[in-house]
């Protein structure tokens, strides 16, 4: 996890590693005494400041705290009445500085996770918030919208615009908001790469040996070889003033690498667009002069490029909204949609040639609800199934769980536990449930059915079997644990009613047979994560 710092001027005395807060004047912060205070991060300053210094703050990452108290690893911290770390016990609107690492007691300076945030209370709850974005994202958001009208022009060029801004550090960036999970890495290119991506040892799309190879760097912290987060699709969003021209640079030399765009809540062309990274290297994006929030889908997993903006566009803070992360199978993943071998993109189900992303059902369901996700499921796992070399479930969470601190946590169907030990597999399930539950103890839980593909022999009894197994173990843990905040979602509860069965699975099968077929709303709106969207918002009290 990085780090980012800024220098402040000191609103009377700070001390070295205790909570601050933002102040009504500019570049100004004050020591944080209440739960109240809007916390700006942790102080480095050895020996302390006096009123007017100057002081060096850790917005976001990992940092040492003073605890004023007792913490446990993985509880969130709120502020004392001296600016020290206290386990978060407060109701009602507060905010929270991060979560501990370690066991911590009063006078402990030890490292923790900083990362402020509204605290889950009345007012920031993550049950609450979800709500909240579910209700204002229908009907209102890129997926049910139509394309924009906005008149945004795409153009490519293998030579740079030289009347641009200089190109804008991607990574790091807090006014560029990264909708995918680890930070990305810069190299001395201004290349920002996509740290998350496939860190696993996954036979496909890796970027471990990218990231750690000569000349590019590593993941910071180094990643686990334990975890994943999907890399055929990640996003960034940004908003900006005055803007008019945005460039970007997909270094990238295979040809029809997908991309997306999205402008003010709307697809410029959901169908996407296709660039080869070698004559078509910059894309740019010509929009009428204003403000503008942009945000890019890509669909591969190499690095992202310089990010350049028309002289007089600033950027200012985008839109937050609820967190969401999967994990599961492939059927979570962000795939290609429709048949795909070795490069080329040949016609989905509806009988068109797309170079946009197959959209998995988790992206389909966040953007139905407005919410950011970020993708850790990896192909071929389960709850028990570790596919070879890579992890089951419950060893991939470490990878992400400490990351943030997330509104809703997202397990997909044991598809890939179908005909296992099903005591094992129950257990391993409920242990998975239970590190979220202890690691994210304010976040909201959903946990999904089977989903079935028509490839698989034997598929339907498995499928059935596993969903009813799946449903009896979360059933007996919220009744033996007194869980309130965690919700079941059937797909194939019967073969009557199972969404995917042996032989009928048009306008829910992709090409391949197997996976999710996209069906967003120019093709009937359906699809796996527009079902589990319709049963998502009864349960959570929105229409």
């Amino acid at each position: 996890m990085g780090k980012i710092t800024k220098a402040y001027r000191a609103s009377g005395a700070i001390g070295h590693r205790r909570l601050v807060k933002f102040t009504a004047t500019d570049d100004e912060v004050a020591l944080a005494t209440s739960p109240a205070d809007v916390i700006a991060g942790v102080s480095d300053c050895p020996g302390g400041v006096l009123n007017k210094g100057r002081v060096d703050i850790v917005l976001e990452g990992i940092a040492q705290v003073e605890a004023g108290g007792p913490i446990t690893p993985g509880a969130a911290f709120t502020a004392d009445v001296n600016g020290r770390a206290v386990a978060d016990m407060a109701t009602g609107k507060h905010y929270v500085g991060g979560r501990s690492i370690y066991n911590m007691a009063a006078g402990d300076q030890l490292e923790a996770i900083i990362m402020p945030a509204l605290g889950q209370g009345d007012g920031g709850g993550s049950l609450a918030k979800l709500r909240a974005a579910s209700t204002a994202a229908k009907g209102n958001n890129p997926q049910e919208l139509p394309d924009s009208t906005l008149g945004a022009v795409v153009t490519y060029s293998n030579v740079s615009d030289a009347s641009l801004q200089p190109a804008i550090q991607i990574a790091g960036n807090p006014l560029i908001y990264k909708t995918s999970g680890k930070f990305f890495q810069n190299n001395t290119s201004n290349f920002a790469y996509v740290a998350h991506t496939s860190i696993a040892p996954s036979t496909g799309g890796s970027v471990k040996s990218q990231l750690t190879s000569a000349g590019n760097p590593a993941t910071t912290p180094p990643a686990p070889t334990t975890g994943f987060d999907q890399g055929k699709n990640w996003n960034f969003r940004f908003k900006a003033t005055g803007l008019q021209t945005i460039e970007y640079d997909h270094a990238n030399d295979a040809t029809n690498q997908p991309i997306r765009i999205i402008i003010d809540g709307q697809y410029v062309n959901r169908d996407g667009q296709a660039f080869n990274g070698v004559s078509t290297r910059y894309m740019k994006i010509a929009v009428p002069a204003g403000t503008h929030e942009v945000e890019l889908e890509l669909q591969h997993a190499n690095r992202a490029g310089g990010l350049r903006l028309n002289a007089g566009a600033q950027l200012v803070e985008p839109t937050r909204r609820p967190k969401a992360v999967a994990t599961g199978t492939s059927f979570e993943e962000a795939l290609l949609m429709g048949l795909y071998t070795a490069g080329t993109f040949t016609k989905d189900a509806a009988g068109v040639a797309r170079y946009a992303p197959w959209d998995g059902l988790f992206q389909v369901f966040c953007r139905l609800n407005g919410y950011d996700w970020r993708n850790s499921a990896e192909g071929g796992t389960g709850y028990s199934n570790t596919a070879g070399t890579k992890s089951k479930i419950l060893d991939q969470m470490e990878y992400w769980i400490d990351d943030d601190l997330y509104d809703l946590i997202f397990f997909g169907g044991p598809y890939n536990d179908k005909g296992l030990n099903v005591a094992q597999m129950r257990a391993d399930a409920r242990a998975a449930w239970v590190k979220a539950r202890t690691r994210q103890p304010g976040a909201t839980i959903v946990v999904c059915g089977t989903c079935g593909g028509a490839s698989v022999a034997n598929d339907t009894s498995n499928t059935i079997t596993s969903e009813a197994a799946i449903k009896a173990e979360f059933d007996a843990w919220k009744a033996e644990t007194g869980e309130t905040n965690a919700f079941f979602l059937p797909i194939s509860s019967n073969y009557a009613t199972a969404l995917i069965k042996d032989t009928t699975y048009q306008d829910w099968i992709s090409t391949d047979t197997t996976h999710p077929y996209r069906g967003d709303s120019t093709h009937g709106a359906v699809g796996i994560g527009y079902f589990l969207n319709a049963a998502w918002r009864p349960q959570i009290g929105v229409s």
